[in-house]
């Protein structure tokens, strides 16, 4: 239990290191989720989370990442969000981007 909690903060560290160095892959991304005509309102980060947790839990991995990539576009700061967009292009088998 110790070192699942202790992996968690070490990728917290490290994810929070490279927030700010956003890659060409993951602006092309988000540039992608703009161009999908993602509602303008006010919808919080959390519902674009929500809806890619349902996808994450489906395994529909590229679906999930988009929700999280709108969520992350809303509020930059959603570490839970930046975590799972981790996971996903693990799952996807893209490692160089879930560095």
């Amino acid at each position: 239990m110790k070192r699942f909690f202790l992996l968690n903060i070490l990728f917290l560290i490290v994810l929070l290191f490279q927030m700010n160095n956003i890659s060409a892959q993951e602006v092309q991304n988000i540039k992608s989720v703009n161009s999908q005509n993602v509602p303008k309102t006010q919808i919080p980060a959390d519902k674009y989370f929500e809806v890619g947790e349902k996808f994450f839990n489906e395994k529909k991995y590229k679906d999930a990442l988009k929700y999280y990539i709108a969520a992350i576009k809303i509020d930059k700061n959603y570490v839970l969000a930046w975590k799972k967009i981790g996971f996903c292009y693990y799952q996807l088998k893209n490692h160089d981007m879930a560095n």
